[in-house]
């Protein structure tokens, strides 16, 4: 679930990549500053140490991410399931549309590979998931 949020925050902090050296160090640091602000909200946390964390490692655009990739394999992140990058996606997608990121109306359906996305996926393999996303949202 941590794909989800982290596309969450990147969007509210105008980025669109993912470094996963990066989400590794950030959960960390997640986990001490929740243990430190318990009453703090963990996307904020998440939100702040996405502007001021910095961790060296290749960063992968994830926005401009095509269908075709994500069909057919993790697209050269090995860190990465097809899954994973959808769900980032959908937290990328959230923060755009001012909903939740965790508020999914199927997230089932949106990882599954038989699933709306997919099909969508294979039958335009140029396009960008994130437009694909865009359009099964509406």
């Amino acid at each position: 679930m941590f794909l989800c949020f982290d596309g969450y925050a990147a969007r509210k902090t105008g980025q669109e990549s993912l470094n996963p050296e990066w989400a590794d160090e950030a959960l960390g640091q997640l986990y001490r500053q929740c243990e430190t602000r318990p009453q703090a909200k963990v996307m904020d946390i998440w939100i702040e140490l996405k502007k001021t964390l910095i961790v060296p490692g290749q960063s992968y655009a994830m926005t401009t991410l095509a269908c075709h990739d994500l069909v057919h394999g993790s697209a050269g992140r090995p860190w990465a399931s097809e899954k994973g990058i959808a769900l980032w996606l959908v937290g990328y997608l959230h923060a755009g549309r001012g909903a939740a990121p965790w508020f999914v109306e199927d997230m089932e359906a949106v990882i599954d590979r038989n699933g709306p996305l997919f099909e969508a996926c294979k039958r335009r393999p140029q396009d960008m998931v994130l437009d694909v996303m865009r359009e099964l949202a509406r």
